[in-house]
């Protein structure tokens, strides 16, 4: 189980999206109560732009492991694919209160917040990215 949770985080680093998937999809059939397999399962659809099935794959860890805020995020990605900005906040907002230092959820907000036309909110949460984590530090 363990080495199929592995398996796909490495096929996810290597950038063999749907090789993630396939793996992930096995660790579920081994572990259908991972919340991990979930996860990189979402993350894999999120790469793929496959973000009705990320959502719902994210959703899966979250029933399972309603504190992931990992899992948040992934969900929080999709839905601002999917023009779903006030859910993006909502799930943002969760995983900030779960992890303060989240970068991902002030980035996924902040797109959000850009996407409804709150461009002050959107800085802020952009900024707040960027201070967090270096990544970030383009988009600010």
């Amino acid at each position: 189980m363990n080495r199929l949770i592995r398996g796909a985080a490495s096929k996810l680093s290597l950038r063999d999206y749907p090789g993630a998937l396939e793996e992930a999809g096995r660790a579920i059939e081994a572990a259908p109560n991972n919340a991990t397999a979930f996860y990189y399962k979402a993350t894999a659809y999120n790469l793929l732009g496959r973000y009705e099935e990320a959502v719902a794959s994210a959703s899966q860890a979250l029933a399972l492991n309603p504190n992931d805020v990992a899992s948040r995020d992934a969900r929080a990605w999709a839905q601002n694919h999917l023009d779903q900005f006030h859910n993006a906040i909502a799930d943002s907002d969760q995983s900030l209160e779960l992890d303060p230092a989240d970068p991902y959820a002030y980035a996924n907000r902040g797109f959000a917040h850009e996407k409804l036309g709150d461009i002050d909110a959107m800085v802020s949460d952009l900024k707040r990215a960027a201070d967090l984590s270096p990544q970030f530090e383009p988009v600010y």
